[in-house]
C-alpha cells in the first residue's frame, strides 16, 4: 500500500510538471519596422526610416507612440482604438472631407492575408516590417 502511494504521488507529480505551460521568460521584443509617409495632396515625401519599439506582442500603434515625437504624431482614442490625426505636422482638419492618413503593407503577415491592414491598435508588427502612410482623400 505504502509503494502504491508513493507510485501515485510520483506520477502525480510527473503530470503536473510535464503538463504545466513553461513560465514566460519575460524578454522584451525588439522590432524594427521602415515607414514611408508621404503626402499626396503636396506631393511630397515627408519622412522615410527605421523606427524601432521594444514590448511583448508589439502593435503598429506601440511602434509609433514609441517614436510619437520623432514623427510628430497626433493620435486620439477612440472606440475603434487609436485614430492617427497627424503625422510629421500635417492634420486631417475635417473629418467628413478629408484628407486623411491612411496606411498600407506588403509585407506585413496580417495585411497581406487579409488584404487590408487592421487598425494601427490591433495591426501587430513583426521586426522588417515595411508601411506606407499617405496622406490623401482618395483609398
Amino acid at each position: 500500500m505504502k509503494m502504491m502511494k508513493l507510485l501515485m504521488s510520483a506520477l502525480l507529480m510527473f503530470v503536473i510538471c510535464g503538463c504545466s505551460k513553461p513560465a514566460s521568460s519575460g524578454e522584451m521584443e525588439h522590432v524594427s519596422i521602415l515607414l514611408t509617409i508621404e503626402d499626396a495632396v503636396h506631393q511630397t515625401q515627408l519622412f522615410e526610416g527605421e523606427v524601432s519599439a521594444e514590448g511583448e506582442n508589439l502593435t503598429l500603434e506601440d511602434v509609433l507612440i514609441s517614436n510619437a515625437e520623432k514623427l510628430q504624431l497626433m493620435t486620439e482614442n477612440t472606440a475603434y482604438g487609436m485614430q492617427i490625426n497627424g503625422l510629421m505636422g500635417v492634420e486631417t482638419t475635417d473629418w467628413d472631407k478629408g484628407p486623411w492618413w491612411m496606411y498600407t503593407s506588403e509585407n506585413n503577415e496580417s495585411c497581406v492575408e487579409a488584404g487590408y491592414c487592421l487598425g494601427a491598435s490591433e495591426l501587430e508588427v513583426a521586426d522588417g516590417d515595411e508601411f506606407t502612410f499617405t496622406f490623401s482623400t482618395g483609398y
